[in-house]
């Protein structure tokens, strides 16, 4: 594993922070709760059709992802590894999901921007994202940041590490520690402390 750095601290933001950022993105709020609670990339996130919630199964079908090219243009095709997973909806964004969801048809996007078409992820970070980010005091935001506060919060709740890997779309399971080390290294460090702890139960 690589050694801690302050600078990975900087890449995630805590709980009270996404939700102080969602606040600030008006009618983007949901879609900021969406990425830190299911941990999509913002161009797979952007790419969600109706058709893609499966309410009934209770799963978030990730089929696809817009990419750009160097001209700007925005292309859609297959995830960045090439694979579909279904994320399963977290209890607490259901309802919320749902209500977003109400009025679309199976082709519509979930997240649309400008003249109902697809949310640009350049326009919102530049215009929602970033802004409201500095408002709650953090400077070079990233919305992929959110993909790493979901991935830093799944880890700290002892989820397995082939279930963060799936969620999140790696291309195998050996992507995941290597990626988020420093997260497991914290979680390493907390399990050491709760063993001392057990062991001192049958000493004092």
């Amino acid at each position: 594993m690589r050694p801690w750095r302050e600078k990975d601290e900087k890449s995630r933001c805590t709980e009270q922070q996404l939700f102080a950022i969602a606040s600030h993105c008006g009618d983007y709020e949901f879609l900021v709760i969406f990425l830190g609670h299911c941990g999509l990339r913002i161009g797979e996130a952007t790419a969600l059709t109706r058709g893609h919630v499966d309410f009934e199964r209770n799963v978030i079908r990730v089929e696809q992802t817009w990419s750009g090219t160097r001209s700007g243009k925005r292309i859609l095709g297959p995830t960045k590894t090439g694979e579909s997973r279904a994320v399963p909806i977290p209890p607490r964004i259901r309802a919320d999901l749902k209500k977003v969801c109400s009025n679309l048809s199976p082709g519509d996007y979930v997240s649309i921007g400008a003249k109902r078409k697809p949310l640009n992820p350049e326009f919102f970070r530049k215009r929602y994202f970033t802004p409201a980010a500095k408002t709650v005091g953090i400077r070079d935001a990233y919305v992929h940041m959110l993909r790493h506060t979901c991935a830093s919060i799944l880890i700290r709740v002892l989820t397995p590490i082939t279930a963060v890997s799936h969620i999140l779309g790696h291309s195998s399971v050996e992507v995941t520690p290597n990626t988020y080390a420093n997260f497991y290294e914290e979680d390493v460090v907390k399990a050491m402390d709760n063993l001392s702890e057990h062991y001192d139960r049958f000493t004092e």
